[in-house]
């Protein structure tokens, strides 16, 4: 069973970036991965640098970031 998890990005500021984080932590598997994928770069609507988004996850995390053309993205792991 697939579970979706809604998420209205208005009044979308970085400072949510760790409350994102909070619920990932809680409903992600052990194992599991985040992925975060910004295709437009900074006109992507809720943009975070990749390194944002690992800093926000906080310890315990790690992951993989890259960018190609003005896209960017992370693959993070606890």
């Amino acid at each position: 069973m697939t579970r979706q998890i809604a998420f209205d990005p208005g009044g979308w500021t970085p400072q949510r970036a760790g409350k994102i984080a909070e619920l990932l932590a809680r409903v992600l598997r052990p194992g599991g991965a985040v992925g975060w994928v910004s295709s437009l770069g900074l006109r992507t609507p809720i943009y975070l640098e990749p390194l944002e988004v690992l800093e926000a996850l906080g310890p315990g995390w790690n992951g993989v970031t890259s960018a190609w053309g003005e896209s960017t993205w992370c693959v993070a792991r606890r």
